[in-house]
Parts: structure tokens; C-alpha cells; sequence
């Protein structure tokens, strides 16, 4: 936190975009991987597009004179408020993972725990579920990747079947890796690390890796259709008569990216999406940049939804406005889709 500034970037009915720009230190607050000859070290830039189902997409970048050295790019770490054990918020079955098939693996510590790797992973695993004991929990989604590993902290606390360290969130003095004797102070609990898929994009000193993380109350297997409709968008067709641009699948956004290329505030933007059980649509999102009205009438043919099951938003740029569209379905059908701009 001492190199450390969050911002919000956008505001709105359809989405949250979160910025956070961190420099990495130890306790000591050393630097990793100083530049010798200009002192540079390294900068992180994160960014969260969140969605109206506590879902988001969390794009890391990395810069650094040593962009290939080590790095962590996800843990998952529990805390816990003073007077709570990791018994008291975890549940015995902590780990449950999947992937878009639904194969799903569930982890029972402590015997999970005498494992450096989790063994019996379902095939091409990319869905993690943390098992607490509260009505929502939290899941990642990953890109299933050749050289994707997970991992355990094997082990666990003196007086618990997890880990239990108290060096952090809160600390007096500057230690790492110091176990919790008692549940007197805050303390966190780490369990898997999963690292090895490939990043979005690279430089010379840059490297950027996305990943789903949110909340749910669902198993894992159960997040099939929304790891699927993220790692294998549906196709997408211009209306003839629209002026649409289609710019791809935003990965990072978890979003179908248009452009808008006509000058007329009246005419309608209409496309079709192939969405089938295994592309399927959950949730989706879109985007129409350059949108020249204000907000749109939004007319769905093929699936019926709710008025409060759609959210909008301009967000609004110096190199034109954007039109955000949310929509809280689960679609396994192909459907058309007309915006018209509101007067």
C-alpha cells in the first residue's frame, strides 16, 4: 500500500471499471529487480470491469526490466477477523474445481494440504470455487492452457487443520511467514496458486494475463456455461442494413466490441448473435463504441427478458461515447439484437 493508488474509471447501471497501479516490495520495502542503470523497478497496472452479477474481469500487467523472472498471478488467500478461526470460515471441503465439461473435483483438508500438487484434477481444469461458509463464495475462471498448473500450500497451522499466518493483513513488526498462535489477530489462510496460462499480450518489458474472479452462489460445475461463454465466445453477424463494425470478443472485457460507423442519430444498430450450448451467452455484454444517441431501445428476437434484466450506460470518451449493454440471461439460441438510439 505504500506505492499504491486505486480509481475508479467508470461508474454505471451496466459496469464498475476499477483501476489499481501498485509498486510490488517486500517487508522492507525492497524493490524487485531495480534497473542498474536508471533505478526503474517494477509497476503493476490491474484493471477490474465488474458486472452487475459480481462478476468481473481482472486484467494484470506487469512491467519489468525482468518480465520472465518470477511472479505470482494469483493465490488464493482467505482473512480472517480477529476471533475467527480458519475452521470458522472455511469449509472442510475448501477447493472445488471444474472445468467447462463440469468434471468437477472437490478437496478435503487437511489431507488435501500433504499434497504439493492437487491430484485427480479434472482434464483441462479452468474453474476454481472457494468453499467458505457464507452464502456467496469466491470462483476464478481461467484459459485452460497446455502449461497451466495448481498448486497447494502443503501443511498447515499449529493449531489448525489450514494454514494460519498473522504476519498479515496486520502487523507490528515487519515479518513474512510467521504462523498465528491464537485467533487474537487478524490472520489469512492460503490455499491454492494456480500459474502457467498464457498471458493476453507481451513486450520486451510488459506482460498482461487475464482471469474471471466474482462471487457466486453456484458449485462449480454449475459455472460451465459462463467459463464457456468467456473462453468461447458465439459468432457474430452484421444486419446489412446497420453500420456496425464488429471488433472481436473483448477478452478483457468480457465483451462483444462494436464501432459504430454511421453519422445518423436515428438509424439502428442490429446484429445477430449464433449462441448454441457449447458458445453459449451468459450474461453478456456489449459494447458499441462511437454511439451517437443518448441511451438505446433495446429489442431482443429469439429469447424473452425482463425490462430490470437489462442495464445501459454511456460511458462517455474524447474520441466518442460508448454504449454499454448488460444483459442477466442464459442463452443457448441464436438471437437478433436492435439498438435504437433514443431521441
Amino acid at each position: 500500500c505504500r506505492y499504491s493508488q486505486v480509481r475508479i474509471i467508470e461508474d454505471n447501471e451496466a459496469r464498475k471499471i476499477i483501476h489499481w497501479r501498485y509498486a510490488p516490495v517486500d517487508v522492507q520495502y525492497h524493490h524487485p529487480y531495480v534497473d542498474p542503470e536508471n533505478g526503474w523497478f517494477d509497476w503493476v497496472d490491474e484493471y477490474y470491469v465488474i458486472y452487475p452479477d459480481a462478476t468481473s474481469v481482472r486484467e494484470a500487467t506487469l512491467y519489468s526490466t525482468e518480465v520472465n523472472a518470477f511472479a505470482d498471478w494469483q493465490e488464493s488467500i482467505i482473512v480472517h477477523q480477529p476471533g475467527r478461526s480458519p475452521e470458522d470460515d472455511i469449509d472442510s471441503t475448501a477447493v472445488s474445481i471444474s472445468n467447462v465439461k463440469g468434471e468437477t473435483t472437490d478437496y478435503y483438508w487437511p489431507e488435501a494440504s500433504k499434497k504439493m500438487s492437487l491430484r485427480g484434477l479434472p482434464d483441462k481444469p479452468c474453474i476454481q470455487v472457494v468453499n467458505l461458509k457464507s452464502q456467496l463464495k469466491p470462483f476464478i475462471v481461467v484459459p485452460p492452457d497446455p502449461g497451466l498448473t495448481v498448486r497447494l500450500f502443503t501443511g498447515h497451522g499449529t493449531h489448525s487443520m489450514f494454514h494460519q499466518w498473522d504476519h498479515w493483513p496486520v502487523s507490528q513488526d515487519k515479518s513474512d511467514g510467521r504462523e498465528a498462535k491464537d485467533d487474537s489477530n487478524p490472520s489469512h489462510t492460503s490455499l491454492t496458486y494456480w500459474k502457467g496460462w498464457n498471458p493476453t499480450s507481451t513486450s520486451k518489458n510488459s506482460t498482461t494475463f487475464v482471469m474471471l474472479a466474482g462471487m457466486t452462489d453456484k458449485k462449480a460445475g454449475e459455472l460451465r456455461n459462463m467459463a464457456k461463454s468467456w473462453l468461447s465466445p458465439a459468432k457474430v453477424k452484421i444486419d446489412p442494413s446497420s453500420s456496425l463494425t464488429f471488433n472481436g470478443f473483448d477478452l478483457s472485457e468480457k465483451a462483444y466490441a462494436f464501432t459504430d460507423q454511421n453519422t445518423d442519430k436515428s438509424k439502428k444498430a442490429i446484429f445477430e448473435v449464433s449462441a448454441n450450448s457449447e458458445n453459449p451467452l451468459h450474461n453478456p455484454a456489449f459494447t458499441i463504441h462511437n454511439w451517437k444517441g443518448s441511451k438505446a431501445k433495446i429489442k431482443i428476437k429469439g429469447t424473452t427478458q425482463k425490462t430490470e434484466d437489462i442495464k445501459q450506460a454511456i460511458e462517455y470518451g474524447v474520441n466518442g461515447n460508448t454504449l454499454v449493454v448488460w444483459i442477466k440471461a442464459e442463452i443457448t439460441i441464436p438471437i437478433q439484437i436492435t439498438l435504437t438510439p433514443v431521441k
